[in-house]
């Protein structure tokens, strides 16, 4: 196979626009109009859309919030090899994407050379987004960019651009260029406060750093109500006390934590609901407690069955890692308290700062604190309503129509009409 001419058909080749309806425009096909006014928000991710990963899942739901607020929006992802191991279907009211040509050879390297593709990868995007800016400029009023390869593109480019910061790099020399961009870009967004005082310690010593959460699908709010009806339709009997995870299941999440927890607690259903099919495979390598459910990925219209059917909605982090200390703010989290759920998360400032007193919570670096959690929880029926009541209080603040008006306020409201 010859790669070189591979990359050089790719890196040519004409960037494709899908509409709403899940239809394609390439070159010599009607593509989306291009934009009239300089009110549109391109929101650029560098990840598969659709798919399962939740930043997928909240770009399209923060664009299709923006929109019903009237602002025009686009999302820019890469054009990647094949789909997602999860196919996702994009939802009526999706915003037009826009898919970038780049390099991808990731998916068929050898795990030691997948760091080596994937860096490839992000650095073909960022050069396919520049190029796509410079033949549109003038026609976006603002990007929201996630991704710290863009970040210091969209600086050279002097684009009127929002970095919203999910984490760093931990290589120096990349966490220098990304920190760089971050002191010079119009507008920083964290999705913590916590993330804030990081940034101003790694010397991005600004006054204007912004906090944006993460957000949930407004089809979650209150479900927790229809518990009844969510465990008729999964097969669940009314008495069977049921603990559910609804999220990722890769290492830096902590999910390995749920085994233990089942296997501790034999009496109680865990349901683990996520994970694409390599991470569920090494989840369950070396067997998995009779109580517990490797469910896999759900799409994003069942998740609020899936909530809804648990006594107790658990929440897990790798306590030492950057995100649980400062730079995450857990979808899962979000999603759990639109619905209405009792939650038990875990005592790490990023998730204490997203759902404050409205969880309950345990100390992750404990190995059995969590079955002890769940069984004192579990058996305290009063507790469960208590902490359901303050999910519903707080639960519209959590939604992603907030997040998005939130974003407006940050970019000045500069876009709406």
């Amino acid at each position: 196979m010859d790669l070189r001419g591979e990359r050089r058909s790719r890196l040519a080749s004409h960037p494709r626009t899908e509409n709403h309806h899940g239809t394609w425009a390439g070159p010599g096909q009607e593509a989306a109009p291009k934009m009239q006014s300089s009110r549109k928000i391109v929101l650029a991710v560098n990840g598969r859309i659709p798919g399962p990963r939740a930043h997928a899942i909240a770009t399209l739901r923060l664009g299709i919030a923006l929109q019903r607020l009237g602002v025009t929006v686009e999302i820019w992802c890469p054009d990647r090899r094949g789909q997602s191991p999860e196919a996702v279907a994009l939802e009526p009211g999706s915003p037009p994407i826009m898919r970038l040509p780049c390099t991808d050879w990731i998916d068929r390297a050898p795990r030691w050379a997948q760091r080596a593709t994937a860096a490839l990868q992000r650095a073909s995007f960022a050069r396919a987004f520049a190029r796509e800016v410079e033949r549109r400029r003038g026609e976006v009023r603002w990007f929201v960019l996630r991704d710290p390869a863009i970040w210091s593109a969209a600086v050279k480019l002097e684009l009127p651009f929002a970095a919203e910061v999910h984490e760093l790099p931990r290589r120096r020399f990349a966490r220098q260029a990304a920190l760089a961009a971050l002191r010079q870009a119009p507008r920083v967004i964290a999705l913590t406060s916590l993330g804030c005082e990081a940034l101003r310690a790694l010397g991005v010593a600004r006054a204007d750093l912004a906090v944006l959460p993460s957000a949930a699908d407004e089809r979650l709010l209150g479900v927790a109500l229809q518990r009844s009806t969510a465990r008729r339709a999964l097969g669940i009997a009314v008495d069977q006390r049921v603990v559910s995870y609804v999220g990722h299941l890769h290492a830096a999440k902590g999910a390995r934590s749920l085994k233990a927890l089942a296997a501790a607690l034999p009496e109680v259903r865990v349901r683990v609901v996520g994970g694409l099919p390599a991470e569920r495979a090494r989840f369950a390598r070396n067997g998995l407690p009779a109580n517990l459910e490797l469910i896999g990925f759900v799409a994003p219209d069942a998740v609020g069955r899936e909530l809804a059917a648990a006594d107790l909605v658990i929440a897990t982090a790798e306590p030492e890692s950057e995100a649980a200390r400062c730079f995450g703010s857990p979808v899962k989290i979000a999603e759990a308290l639109a619905a209405g759920c009792a939650l038990l998360a875990p005592a790490v400032p990023a998730a204490r700062e997203l759902a404050g007193a409205a969880a309950d919570y345990y100390r992750p670096e404990d190995p059995g604190e969590p079955a002890r959690a769940v069984a004192r929880l579990l058996g305290d029926p009063a507790a469960l309503e208590a902490l359901r009541a303050r999910a519903r209080a707080v639960s519209r603040e959590h939604l992603a129509s907030r997040r998005a008006e939130r974003l407006l306020e940050i970019l000045g409201r500069e876009v709406p009409a």
